[in-house]
C-alpha cells in the first residue's frame, strides 16, 4: 500500500508542478498567456486523474488503517499521524477547487484569444487578473497546508 500511495503522490505531483511551472513563466502579454495556457490545457485531463487516483488510494488506505481492529500496534509508531488523512483529503479538495479554476482560467484565454488584440489587454484586466488572484490565494492555502503535513503534531 505505501509504494501504491507514493505512485499516486508522485504522478500528481508531477502533472501539478508542470501546470505550476507553466503559471510561474514571466508572461508578459496576452500572446504569451494563450501560449502557456494552450499547453496547461494538456495537462488538466491528466491532473484530474491523479487527483481522483489519490483520493482512491488514499481511501483505500484508510480503510485498511480503519480496519486493523482494537489492538491496532500501528499508533505506537512514530510515523503514525492520525490527522494525516484528513490533512490528504483537505489537500486533494484544495487542488480539485485550483484544477477547477485553472479551467476557468483556460477557457478564459481562449475566449481572449477569439478576441481582437486592441480588445485583449481590457479583457485580460477584468477576466483572467481576477482568476490568477483567486489562484494566487489557493496555492498559498496548498503552502499552509504542506506545511503542516510535513511537520505534523502528535
Amino acid at each position: 500500500m505505501v509504494e501504491k500511495i507514493a505512485a499516486a503522490n508522485n504522478n500528481l505531483i508531477s502533472i501539478e508542478t508542470k501546470i505550476y511551472t507553466i503559471k510561474e513563466r514571466d508572461l508578459q502579454s496576452t500572446d504569451d498567456y494563450i501560449k502557456a495556457y494552450g499547453e496547461i490545457d494538456n495537462h488538466l485531463p491528466g491532473f484530474a486523474s491523479a487527483i481522483e487516483n489519490c483520493s482512491d488510494v488514499y481511501k483505500q488506505a484508510r480503510q485498511v488503517d480503519v480496519q486493523r481492529g482494537f489492538i491496532n500496534t500501528q499508533v505506537f509508531y512514530k510515523s503514525h499521524v492520525p490527522d494525516l488523512w484528513n490533512n490528504n483529503f483537505a489537500m486533494l479538495d484544495l487542488l480539485r477547487k485550483i484544477n477547477s479554476l485553472t479551467s476557468q482560467e483556460v477557457s478564459s484565454v481562449r475566449k481572449m484569444a477569439a478576441l481582437p488584440k486592441s480588445e485583449q489587454v481590457a479583457f485580460w484586466q477584468r477576466e483572467v487578473q481576477p482568476l490568477l488572484e483567486e489562484d494566487d490565494k489557493l496555492r498559498e492555502e496548498v503552502r499552509t497546508l504542506a506545511a503542516r503535513i510535513q511537520s505534523p503534531k502528535k
